[in-house]
């Protein structure tokens, strides 16, 4: 199921500004979307999968707590979308959840293969995670 961007934003807002009530100061976020994307079609839910993994991954394993920035941008073919939080990837687990491997099931039934997920650990404690969708 799809929504536009400027929903899914919204709703990842009000999420946050919840989870602020629970972090208070440790959790700071910041949202930029290009003007242009707000009526563009994203798989619902897809950004806002994202946010809870880094808060549940990142803010709440970091004492000081951190930021979360969230990019939704144009790209030539695509939509990108990227959720930057501190943290460190553990090699040693999966690192792909049931979130997560949910997410890049729907994903895959709604792209056919043309979208792409990926998450990747830094050296200066930030983990990236960002989706590349066919712009429509």
């Amino acid at each position: 199921m799809l929504t536009t961007v400027k929903t899914e934003i919204e709703l990842v807002k009000d999420y946050l500004e919840l989870e602020k009530l629970r972090f208070e100061e440790r959790l700071k976020f910041n949202i930029k979307a290009d003007e242009g994307l707000l009526n563009a079609l994203i798989l619902r839910l897809s950004v806002q999968i994202l946010v809870e993994n880094a808060i549940k991954h990142g803010i709440s394993q970091q004492k000081d707590g951190g930021l979360i920035s969230i990019c939704i941008e144009k790209q030539p073919n695509s939509i990108h979308i990227s959720v930057q939080n501190p943290g460190k990837l553990d090699m040693n687990k999966p690192v792909i959840g049931v979130g997560l491997k949910n997410l890049k099931e729907r994903l895959e039934l709604q792209y056919k293969g043309r979208a792409e997920f990926t998450i990747t650990g830094h050296l200066d404690n930030i983990v990236l995670a960002t989706i590349n969708i066919p712009n429509s």
